[in-house]
């Protein structure tokens, strides 16, 4: 019971009620009462960044005065709190609750199911923290695509609304709902630019190409828009590509539960006569998902093959899919279809990704079937949807005598978003390890915008991985020309040196820039990795701790502080790392 209510009902911590059977405990008033204030607020420290609830929860000082039956207890309780609020202050808002945000909500926000709750299978679960802290919202981060912002959980989650309260900063507080919708907000705080301040658009859509397939069936290169003309007929087939976009998705997409969510991309295209022309993830009058839908998410199964769709995934045997966005990451969907003869002079494309909860057995679809689908815009909404909720969503036209991509309001998208288009394009086709493309669309977006930096060392890694570096150092050239001082440079050209063979050069040019990335994994396990090839092996063991001593269960710095102490002869250090590499490589990689 306590493995539970650590996360789902600490008041039963609080209260001493956590021993009783889970039965009883299921029917008491303690257990229902979900999180309360003292459930965050009660938390004396975070033990690690594993996650489990592994945190040590403190009984407030005042608890028997404020939850007291005697009603001049509370009001004496209130009076002394109105009197001096600073001890209140101090003991349910302590610095690492604002400092150390995102590492706070760790301890519930990530999961790993051991094999005493599953049975069969140690699982890797809900798991929002690491995505976040490798990504470039915790902290520069060496190999993030673009720059963004610093965000933590509480900037997205909690954004700061306005209210006339006394803790109020500035006349706003953060807002402890977490049911905020992060493509719009109704109410009187619509138009506050504080709140404002915190709105983001999380993913995007756009169809940015079609490839003209021949009757042999051999393809022909792939015609981009903006670029040159698609060269799309009546009649012919054709591939179509949909970039979709993690802009400002903090973690992966989709987060949370999504194991018990649903989450596909939406197709369809029609003609000038409004035609059906080609649909792909459309639900039918069952409630049912078409098949061949792209999708994101996790499925498990337990022992029978049966999808199990409880949280967190207890009961499962197995996991047969598992597949996610990272942040500030692209990912290209492809889809092949024929145009008809008669399909007039405009193709009509619409793109939407939706989500519900996962449903899996014939009662409960025949249940759903006519119910009348409320969509919500946003990942996150304050009314419960019956059956899906829109998280993106875009609408293009093709004119087909012109050979071009129109929005819904007839125009071409203006310089800048055709620049997001191009580059996120780019990120996508560099992901797929399809480097010539990504050079060519990265190149596209320069003609767009030549200043920023980070598009340049974007064609320098794809440059590196073709191991053209003549091209890489033209490239790095231009980002030095732009930003002489961005320390992402020295990287690259340490990057470079390690694959030239100059080893030396590789770990000179690392360790000039080392201090500036002591909480960048990837920085570390490739100091670590120039280490090792160098046959340094206690200085590359040292980089190794150094990732453990943030990120615990770190899978690539165990496996290193291995082999570590493999050659180094250290047995004992090396069966214990031996048995913790087994246990994660179950837990994350299912192996």
């Amino acid at each position: 019971m306590n493995y539970c209510s650590g996360c789902h009902a600490p008041a039963l911590l609080l209260s001493n009620e956590s021993e009783h059977e889970v039965a009883t405990a299921g029917d008491d008033l303690v257990a229902k009462s979900n999180i309360g204030c003292n459930a965050c607020h009660a938390v004396k420290r975070i033990n690690n960044t594993i996650g489990n609830g592994d945190y040590v929860l403190q009984r407030p000082r005042s608890y028997e005065h404020m939850s007291s039956d005697v009603e001049w207890y509370r009001r004496l309780f209130a009076f002394k709190l109105h009197v001096d609020p600073d001890p209140h202050k101090e003991f349910f808002l302590k610095p690492f609750m604002t400092r150390q945000n995102s590492e706070f909500c760790s301890s519930c926000h990530k999961l790993n199911s051991a094999i005493r709750q599953t049975q069969h299978l140690s699982i890797g679960g809900m798991n929002n923290y690491d995505s976040w802290q490798k990504s470039a919202f915790a902290g520069e981060r060496i190999d993030a695509f673009k720059h963004v912002r610093e965000h933590d959980c509480a900037d997205c989650h909690m954004p700061r609304m306005r209210m006339d309260d006394p803790a109020a900063k500035r006349g706003t507080v953060h807002d402890h709902s977490f049911k905020y919708n992060i493509l719009s907000q109704a109410g009187d705080d619509a138009d506050d630019p504080i709140v404002q301040k915190y709105k983001i658009n999380p993913i995007q859509l756009d169809v940015v190409a079609f490839q003209n397939l021949s009757k042999d069936g051999a393809p022909a290169p792939v015609n981009y828009f903006d670029e040159v003309k698609v060269n799309i007929t009546p009649g012919s087939a054709v591939r179509m590509e949909v970039l979709v976009q993690s802009t400002e998705v903090g973690h992966d997409f989709p987060g949370r539960y999504s194991e018990s969510m649903e989450t596909w991309l939406e197709i369809s295209v029609r003609d000038q006569q409004d035609r059906m022309v080609f649909q792909s993830g459309a639900i039918d009058d069952f409630n049912r998902i078409d098949e061949k839908a792209h999708r994101w998410g996790t499925v498990y199964r337990d022992r029978k093959g049966n999808i199990v769709t409880w949280p967190h995934g207890f009961s499962a045997s197995d996991i047969s899919y598992n597949h996610r966005i990272q942040p500030l990451t692209s990912e290209m969907v492809p889809y092949e279809f024929k145009i008809p003869e008669n399909c007039g002079s405009e193709l009509y494309i619409s793109a939407q990704i939706k989500q519900r909860r996962r449903q899996t057995n014939e009662a409960e679809l025949l249940t759903l079937k006519g119910t009348i689908a409320t969509a919500v815009n946003g990942m996150h909404s304050g009314q419960y949807v019956d059956t899906h909720k829109i998280i993106a969503e875009t609408e293009v036209k093709v004119s087909l005598p012109e050979q071009r991509r129109l929005n819904r309001q007839d125009d071409i998208p203006n310089s800048g978003d055709r620049y997001d288009i191009w580059f996120n394009y780019g990120i996508a086709l560099y992901l797929k390890g399809e480097w010539d493309e990504a050079e060519r669309a990265f190149l596209q977006a320069a003609k767009l915008r030549s200043t920023d930096v980070h598009l340049w060392l974007n064609l320098a890694r794809t440059a590196l991985d073709k191991n053209d570096f003549e091209s890489m150092e033209i490239y790095l050239e231009k980002s030095q020309s732009i930003d002489p001082d961005l320390n992402k440079i020295t990287y690259y050209r340490a990057l470079m040196a390690e694959k030239q063979g100059d080893l030396d050069s590789a770990v000179t040019l690392l360790r000039d820039i080392r201090k500036d990335f002591y909480a960048d994994r990837v920085f570390l396990l490739k100091l670590a990795e120039i280490q090792m090839k160098r046959n340094y092996y206690k200085r590359a063991g040292k980089w190794y701790k150094k990732i453990l001593e943030f990120a615990p269960d770190d899978l690539d710095a165990h496996r290193g502080l291995r082999e570590v102490y493999k050659n180094t002869g250290n047995d004992e250090g090396y069966q214990n790392e031996d048995k913790l590499v087994r246990a994660l490589e179950k837990a994350l990689l299912h192996e």
